[in-house]
């Protein structure tokens, strides 16, 4: 008879095949004639390559890393330390008109997964700012058609409150505005802290999670109808002129919908 110890990091059949499903430890345990025998193992889940089709550490650069040589040009970010504390490992955006920007014809309109490391610095009023943005401009005020994971200190008509300022985690998937969207309350401690987004989307359906947890899921439009292909991260996405630092980190794309298990991976590598 096998046995793990702890299922949710790695099964074991009855034959005795361990099957590493999360990063962690666990022990199997093997048991014949009532005699036992044990081993502790470490399973490691490796981050996903199958689909990936961009990823930018931003070492010092905008380009993308993979041979899809998806690369960025820098219109006023600069480069600042990550959230390991290592000198130009991150993008950081201060003014309202810094941001990173390409032309981006062949994202995937069906299915995808968007994951990226971000903060911001320094309270605001009013305004929304993308981390990632793909497809129509202004997505949240023009409800146009596109893809983008941001920050909003405006979200008090979706219940969002506080003293102060309220604020969002928000993601538009397909139209902008009140359909396709999903907002995450949050202080403004919790966003001016390094947080791990994902997103993925695909049938109709998008998935929300933040810091290796799932958040929420809502029902987005597939495919994205949009004839904008232009990708930004770090821009302004709303008209006023309130104004934050933003960071962004480790932004990965790829085309298709990454698994449970896959997701956990992408987190546990960058945390």
């Amino acid at each position: 008879v096998w046995a793990s110890s702890n299922a949710a990091v790695a099964s074991v059949s009855t034959g005795g095949l361990v099957t590493a499903l999360t990063s962690g430890v666990t022990t199997i345990t093997a048991t014949i004639d009532g005699i036992s025998a044990t081993a502790t193992i470490t399973a490691t889940v490796a981050f996903p390559r199958s689909g990936l089709i961009a990823f930018f550490p931003f070492n010092g650069n905008t380009l993308d890393s993979t041979a899809n040589h998806n690369d960025y040009v820098n219109q006023g970010g600069v480069f600042t330390s990550n959230r390991f504390g290592t000198a130009a490992a991150a993008m950081k955006f201060q003014a309202l008109g810094d941001q990173l920007t390409r032309e981006w014809p062949d994202f995937p309109k069906n299915e995808f997964t968007v994951s990226l490391w971000a903060k911001i610095e320094g309270e605001y009023d009013y305004n929304s700012f993308s981390f990632f943005e793909w497809g129509d401009d202004f997505i949240a005020s023009a409800g146009g058609q596109g893809v983008s994971i941001g920050v909003d200190a405006n979200w008090f008509y979706k219940g969002c409150s506080s003293p102060f300022y309220a604020y969002a985690l928000e993601v538009f998937v397909g139209t902008g505005r009140d359909a396709g969207v999903s907002g995450l309350c949050a202080s403004y401690t919790s966003v001016s802290q390094w947080n791990h987004l994902l997103v993925t989307s695909g049938g109709g359906s998008t998935t929300i999670y933040l810091n290796g947890t799932l958040a929420g899921t809502f029902s987005s439009g597939s495919p994205i109808a949009t004839m904008n292909t232009t990708s930004w991260v770090g821009n302004r996405n709303n008209v006023p002129a309130s104004l934050t630092t933003r960071f962004v980190d480790d932004l990965a794309i790829w085309n298709r919908v990454l698994t449970p298990t896959e997701i956990s991976a992408v987190f546990n590598k960058g945390n």
